[in-house]
């Protein structure tokens, strides 16, 4: 039995290269505070390269399996399978060409570079006509109001650091 990503061969399926051109992270929940968290931020694919974003662990053909690397353990893990999903599907359907596998020292090109901070994911998934089309317009919208809101909470807190640091210059 094998599965959709292999041949007998070590050469991955078609299926399987069309899943791996998802066009980035649609979305995958975070807190205001996962930047400063420890995994990638790019949408870059390898094989069993531990940078990549999505990473094909070595593994025999009828086990080739994507490793999602992008969410973090805040993230709502409904939604990270959502968008991992949908994104690999949208591939398949439309058939589109992955970009090239990255291999060692990862240079990663801006095109496939994420967004760092809550604010600025936010405004690409605000921009994002795919997001709106696999989620639906309402969706989205509502998404984006609901981590707004948890963003502005953020920012009205007075952190510790602002009250030993800043306080101290006063």
């Amino acid at each position: 039995t094998l599965s959709i990503h292999s041949f007998p061969t070590r050469r991955s399926s078609d299926l399987f290269a069309m899943r791996m051109s998802w066009r980035g992270r649609v979305f995958v929940s975070r807190r205001v505070v996962s930047s400063r968290r420890s995994s990638p931020n790019n949408a870059c694919w390898s094989y069993d390269n531990r940078a990549a974003g999505l990473r094909i662990p070595a593994s025999a053909p009828v086990a080739r399996r994507v490793e999602n690397r992008l969410p973090g353990a805040d993230a709502n893990p409904y939604l990270a399978i959502a968008a991992s999903l949908a994104t690999g599907l949208y591939g398949i359907e439309h058939e589109l060409e992955p970009a090239a596998p990255i291999q060692g020292e990862i240079q990663v090109p801006d095109e496939l570079s994420l967004p760092c901070t809550l604010h600025a994911a936010l405004e690409r998934l605000r921009r994002s006509q795919l997001a709106k089309e696999l989620f639906g317009k309402e969706f989205i919208e509502g998404y984006i109001a609901s981590k707004s809101m948890e963003l502005t909470s953020f920012f009205d807190e007075i952190t510790p650091w602002e009250r030993r640091v800043l306080a101290a210059q006063a």
